[in-house]
């Protein structure tokens, strides 16, 4: 396999290929422009996971507010077992990579540590080296590091441990801002949180790994995207399978199913007035992320001023023009649609696939300024 920067940036290649793919198939209006390098994450969790099939350890980091994977890197475990700096000089590595395209962020390390090598190794002090990259980076941010629970809770120094589902947390707090007992209270609130919202989504990759061997997605993506130093390994192809469907607003079947029709050489749109009930199924419009709580949708001023989308679907009524967007749906899902704050807006929000659903014919309006 090639070197760990060249299978990134091969992932990114392959990633971006198909959304350019995909995007035109899908009914929701989507950004012209897909560049993920650009995007700003707000709250990342990073997590390693030790593969024994092939000893090896992959490090995540996934925005957990989208649940996209950011960035991913495999090691050999081997080369940790001779020298155990080297795993630590991997993390921060790994960490200063994704600070370098993030701010404001709150940073959960999940399972930090050698457990994954015989014998002990001393991990506190090792860790507390993160924090100073981390503020060095990141000023204003924090970062959570979740480890073994193999020490006994303590708070010294400005560092705070807590003991958490048979783990330790670490984070650095200011002591003279913050009631120790409050503070601890409202951080265990936060764990639980972010626990939660870790198990669907590790739930959620091992489920794609399997949809990588069940629909041989390797074969599939290679002919459609005409990459062929593509990795053949269900650790990287199971990214795309995260990401895309958020993406491109397609469910994972549906997605897979216009890919195979592609590498057929044949046009899903004319597919999509079949009756089959299977293929209806497949091809039909999910917005699951207007059902995620965590993302509150909230107006906020836009580029232009344009006519309002719900007003427009809306027959017999006057059309408003607009300058406002909705802020989550355009900072997470990259949707930008114009809509007046009164009505419209929370109109909207209640059934969105059915006015973001493209038209073939546009109707003439009256626009009320």
């Amino acid at each position: 396999m090639s070197s760990s920067a060249d299978v990134a940036y091969i992932m990114d290649r392959v990633e971006s290929e198909l959304y350019l793919k995909l995007a035109g198939l899908s009914q929701i209006q989507l950004s012209n422009k897909y560049e993920p390098q650009e995007i700003r994450y707000v709250s990342i969790i990073v997590f390693q996971r030790f593969i024994t099939e092939i000893n090896s350890i992959f490090l995540y980091a996934y925005d957990s507010n989208s649940s996209t994977i950011i960035k991913q890197q495999q090691y050999d475990v081997g080369q940790f077992k001779s020298d155990p700096d080297k795993y630590h000089e991997a993390i921060k590595y790994f960490i200063d990579q994704i600070l370098a395209i993030s701010y404001q962020v709150c940073l959960h390390f999940k399972n930090y540590g050698q457990d994954f090598v015989e014998g002990k190794f001393e991990t506190i002090q090792q860790a507390l080296k993160l924090f100073e990259l981390f503020e060095l980076r990141c000023t204003g941010s924090k970062i959570f590091i979740w480890m073994k629970n193999t020490e006994k809770e303590t708070s010294q120094n400005g560092y705070l441990t807590i003991s958490y589902s048979n783990q330790l947390v670490i984070l650095k707090y200011e002591q003279e801002n913050q009631e120790l007992e409050e503070y601890r209270k409202f951080t265990l609130n936060q764990l639980k949180k972010v626990d939660d919202v870790h198990e669907k989504f590790v739930k959620q990759l091992d489920q794609n790994e399997q949809h990588v061997k069940m629909y041989n997605i390797y074969s599939l993506i290679k002919d459609v995207t005409q990459i062929h130093d593509i990795p053949n390994s269900i650790y990287y192809l199971a990214r795309l399978l995260v990401n895309l469907p958020k993406n491109t607003c397609q469910e994972t079947d549906k997605m897979i199913f216009n890919l195979q029709l592609i590498q057929q050489n044949q046009q899903p749109k004319k597919y999509t007035k079949l009756k089959n009930k299977t293929i209806q199924q497949v091809i039909s419009t999910h917005l699951a992320p207007f059902k995620d709580d965590k993302n509150l949708h909230f107006p906020m001023k836009g580029p232009h001023s344009q006519k309002c989308k719900v007003c427009q679907k809306n027959k017999n009524h006057k059309v408003h023009k607009s300058s406002f967007i909705c802020e989550s749906c355009h900072k997470y899902y990259k949707i930008n649609v114009t809509l007046c704050t009164n009505k419209c807006f929370k109109q909207f929000h209640l059934n969105p696939a059915y006015y973001l659903r493209r038209s073939r014919f546009k109707s003439k309006v009256k626009i009320e300024e």
